[in-house]
């Protein structure tokens, strides 16, 4: 059984998408889900001290809240950002995958830090309650640092692609 008729039927996807300037979506998606992200970001270096914990464990408070900015809102969204780039090509469609790939790396960068801010202090507020461990929750940063560099790597080499330069 061939993969044909998958191709044509992506091709079809990607007519259909094209007419009426769907790549607009893409591109609207991924300022979107930045934009969140942003938020997510300030909110955790402006408000990390509503807890009103005074000191050093401030700043690890807030490297807490950040490290949580590229979660779950930064890497699907940036991964359904590039599954929109790719299926409504356009010319707005290059600069959706770029975004998206900032929005990974980002993802792999909060995660980094995440790890980090759990194995620093085991005072910091916020440990999992699941499971009670700083094993189980400085898996989960690592998991979407992992998922959040697979997203940006997709998206940069899609962007750099053939089918990116069909894009733009």
């Amino acid at each position: 059984m061939s993969d044909d008729r998958g191709e044509t039927s992506l091709e079809r996807l990607r007519e259909h998408g094209s007419r009426p300037r769907l790549d607009t979506v893409a591109l609207v998606w991924m300022v979107f889900v930045l934009a969140i992200t942003a938020a997510t970001v300030y909110s955790a270096l402006r408000f990390g001290n509503i807890t009103g914990y005074a000191g050093e464990s401030d700043w690890w408070l807030k490297l807490r809240l950040l490290a949580s900015s590229g979660g779950t809102i930064a890497v699907f969204g940036s991964a359904i950002g590039v599954v929109l780039a790719v299926v409504f090509a356009g010319a707005r469609s290059r600069v959706a995958l770029r975004l998206a790939t900032v929005g990974g790396m980002w993802a792999g960068v909060a995660g980094v830090v995440g790890v980090v801010v759990v194995f620093h202090n085991e005072s910091v507020p916020g440990e999992s309650v699941a499971f009670d461990g700083r094993v189980s929750d400085a898996a989960v940063f690592a998991v979407f640092a992992a998922l959040g560099v697979i997203v940006a790597t997709v998206a940069w080499r899609f962007s750099r692609s053939e089918i990116g330069s069909e894009l733009g």
